[in-house]
């Protein structure tokens, strides 16, 4: 399966989300640039605090069409068991798995546009009852 590599990042000291449009590693420093929706749109390039969380795209979408990135609380259809769980990349399974808090268990997410995206884990934590 071949998908479009992409990022983007919680930044944690200023509470906001951006995507991600490439980065670059100068020295030390990583470097990225940014689609910032308070510029309309403009693409800007800038040191990224090494407190911000970055965020991989999975190579899916939820029933909206909506790109499902680590970190996203899905919530599914009912009639694939209607659970909110939120998605993490796992060492063990080398591949993107839903976690539900409540019971600790978690599955392959393999099949997209069967759920919503209703948020993130850093915007939304609520959503996952902890």
């Amino acid at each position: 399966m071949s998908r479009e590599i992409k990022f983007r990042a919680w930044m944690r000291e200023q509470e906001y989300m951006t995507h991600l449009k490439g980065f670059y590693k100068n020295t030390n420093t990583c470097w990225f640039t940014l689609i910032e929706d308070g510029l309309n749109g403009q693409h800007v390039s800038v040191r990224v605090p090494q407190d911000a969380i970055l965020m991989q795209y999975t190579g899916l979408n939820d029933k909206n069409g909506v790109e499902i990135y680590e970190g996203d609380v899905v919530k599914w259809d009912e009639k694939n068991g209607g659970n909110i769980e939120d998605v993490q990349w796992s060492e063990d399974e080398l591949a993107w798995i839903c976690h539900n808090p409540k019971d600790n268990g978690s599955w392959l997410c393999c099949a997209d546009r069967i759920g919503t995206v209703i948020g993130n884990i850093h915007e939304n934590p609520e959503l996952l009852g902890e």
